[in-house]
């Protein structure tokens, strides 16, 4: 029975990883696709406009101003991208109250309710990189909630028995 459960335990343990990992890899491709499609695109369209406004055309002062506006955005898109790839302060604060973070972050651009649930969660005991891997898939979810679902509930549930169990759900439309 004790063989069976820790077999049990190690194929969670195994699943979880993979899905981590699937995870990582989508958001790296995300990220790079933004950079290309809207960062690149911004930082060349801003390129074009100051060659044209040097060779001293007519309206160099609208492509100036222009110019500035594109760098302007391109600059605020790599302040995104590059806040959802900072490391949660988890070491400092713990897996929940980064997630608690992360809904207080989301509330402030989203226009849906989000309530997330961690009665006395113990984490003392879990390793960083796992920890990590957990804020992932629940920054991952969520994303995937506010891009596809249509949703404006939300519930996260964090807590641990002889497992840690997470649980997020939605009603917003499935697949």
């Amino acid at each position: 029975m004790e063989k069976r459960l820790q077999e049990e335990r190690q194929m969670r343990q195994k699943e979880i990883t993979e899905a981590v990992i699937r995870e990582q890899e989508k958001e790296r491709y995300e990220i790079s696709k933004e950079l290309h499609d809207n960062v690149n695109q911004q930082l060349t369209v801003a390129m074009m406009y100051l060659a044209t406004a040097l060779k001293g055309s007519d309206n160099h002062q609208e492509l100036l101003k222009q110019s500035s506006g594109f760098i302007f955005n391109a600059i605020e898109e790599i302040r995104k991208l590059s806040k959802a790839l900072v490391t949660p302060l988890i070491k400092d604060f713990g897996l929940a109250k980064a997630i608690d973070g992360l809904v207080e972050d989301i509330l402030v651009a989203n226009q849906m309710s989000i309530e997330f649930f961690y009665e006395a969660f113990y984490e003392e005991d879990i390793n960083y990189e796992f920890k990590l891997n957990i804020f992932r898939i629940v920054q991952e979810q969520i994303n995937n909630i506010i891009k596809h679902s249509g949703a404006s509930y939300v519930t996260i549930e964090l807590y641990r028995d002889d497992f840690i169990r997470l649980s997020i759900a939605d009603n917003g439309k499935g697949f």
